[in-house]
């Protein structure tokens, strides 16, 4: 597997990430050996978006001995007037996570520029 480095954190990024959004539609247990599968060949790197929350056991289970090497991006909506985005987004903040509004084009553009310009090819 090739990696990108990040300057900032030296965290190593697999080029190649695993993108879940029909990982709710098989077994847990599948599910799982899924996610295990996708690590043993290199790829650290995962997106969460999904239409069912219940894959993020998935990747508790499958990832607990490893969760430091695990690079993760998350998606969510939601409405009240912007208020429950905004607090997910505050309650989100945390090192190696960068947190878009999903109606933000313009916002996630600039998030992935500032990354490609983090790493070191």
């Amino acid at each position: 597997m090739e990696y990108r480095i990040n300057r900032r954190t030296g965290d190593k990024i697999s080029v190649i990430g695993f993108g879940a959004s029909s990982l709710h539609e098989v077994s847990e247990k599948e599910a799982i050996e899924t996610l295990k599968e996708a690590y043993k060949n290199g790829i650290n790197y995962y997106d969460l978006a999904s239409s069912d929350g219940k894959i993020f056991k998935y990747y508790g289970k499958a990832f607990e001995d490893v969760r430091e090497n695990i690079m993760y991006q998350i998606h969510f909506g939601a409405n009240f007037g912007g208020l429950a985005a905004l607090l997910s987004m505050i309650n989100s903040c945390s090192n190696c996570v960068s947190v878009v509004n999903i109606n933000n084009g313009y916002g996630a553009g600039y998030i992935a520029n500032q990354i490609n310009k983090l790493v070191i090819k």
